[in-house]
């Protein structure tokens, strides 16, 4: 797997009258490892939404190693190999969902 880059150019998304981006731009270049930090309600994690298709961006562009892409679903994400890992997250809710696990791990 190779690495990309990763760009958007004015990507904005707004509920009813109050815009969560405004015209946010960035670029990651390939190889590189960087974090999104800010305040509770900046925008991060609506942000990274956008990019993955879980929330699509009303207005902006996405470039994956300079070509832009159209990003509706996580499906088209995937296939660029972007993905997102939450601060806290959980693949299940308990092992009583998944039948028997010591079946799988065995």
């Amino acid at each position: 797997m190779r690495a990309a880059s990763l760009e958007t150019i004015g990507a904005s998304k707004h509920f009813g009258t109050f815009r969560a981006l405004d015209e946010v731009s960035f670029k990651v270049r390939a190889g590189t490892v960087h974090a999104l930090l800010g305040e509770n309600g900046a925008g991060k994690s609506t942000l990274v939404k956008g990019i993955i298709g879980y929330s699509p961006l009303q207005s902006g562009s996405i470039l994956v190693d300079n070509r832009e892409h159209a990003i509706g679903t996580p499906r088209d994400s995937h296939q660029l190999q972007i993905g997102m890992v939450y601060q806290h997250f959980t693949v299940a809710p308990g092992p009583e969902c998944c039948g028997k696990p010591g079946a799988v791990a065995g």
